[in-house]
């Protein structure tokens, strides 16, 4: 490899980790500025969406203004699907409370029953926002789409939950990471797999309507 190889490689590198950088300073400024609680969702997506730019090609796009015009735009869509995630998310955590504290006088398959629902939970959550940023629809539609293709891509969805893990992981072992590189890295993952399903399908527009 020639110096200007070398060098254009390096100025390359350079220029996405100061991208990663730069999104992750802003999804954090970004839910702080909606005081954690309706902040955070907007900037999920604000996050995403920037992702879905770059690996579109856009890596050019001016990041903080992109940013916030992405958070502002989906500030409204995202807290209202948060809120929806939220409840039934403490609903099932009820449950769970309530069935650990009568474990041993329960018809064995409830437990069951349950670890299937919050699986299918989890499911939604990980494709309903990547969804949200790829399609205009209502929040039914896309928790029905993001339940259809959590299932039918069950590989990708797999992908998903490793990214979320490893990023959690790897935060609490060098907590150093978390203001700089942890959330952007976590958004890039979970859009990059997103993306391989996503991409295809806008090609066809009739596809997400009829439920993939």
């Amino acid at each position: 490899m020639n110096a200007n190889g070398l060098v254009s490689k390096l100025n390359e590198y350079l220029k996405w980790m100061t991208r990663l950088a730069g999104l992750n300073a802003l999804f954090l400024i970004g839910m702080l500025s909606g005081l954690v609680l309706f902040g955070l969702f907007p900037s999920i997506s604000a996050s995403l969406g920037l992702a879905k730019k770059w690996f579109s090609g856009n890596t050019a796009v001016p990041l903080w203004r992109t940013y916030w015009q992405l958070y502002k735009q989906e500030w409204k869509t995202a807290n209202l699907m948060g809120l929806l995630l939220s409840i039934t998310g403490g609903i099932l955590y009820i449950n769970y409370l309530l069935l650990k504290s009568v474990e041993g006088s329960i018809f064995f398959l409830v437990p069951f029953a349950f670890i299937a629902l919050v699986f299918l939970f989890g499911l939604v959550v990980l494709w309903v926002f990547p969804l949200m940023v790829y399609y205009k629809a209502s929040l039914q539609q896309h928790m029905k789409n993001a339940f259809i293709l959590g299932l039918t891509k069950i590989h990708l969805s797999f992908g998903m939950a490793v990214v979320w893990f490893a990023a959690g992981y790897y935060s609490l072992q060098l907590p150093s990471l978390i203001p700089f590189f942890s959330f952007a890295l976590l958004f890039l993952g979970w859009m990059w797999l997103a993306y391989q399903v996503l991409e295809k399908i806008r090609t066809n527009p009739t596809a997400y309507k009829k439920a993939v």
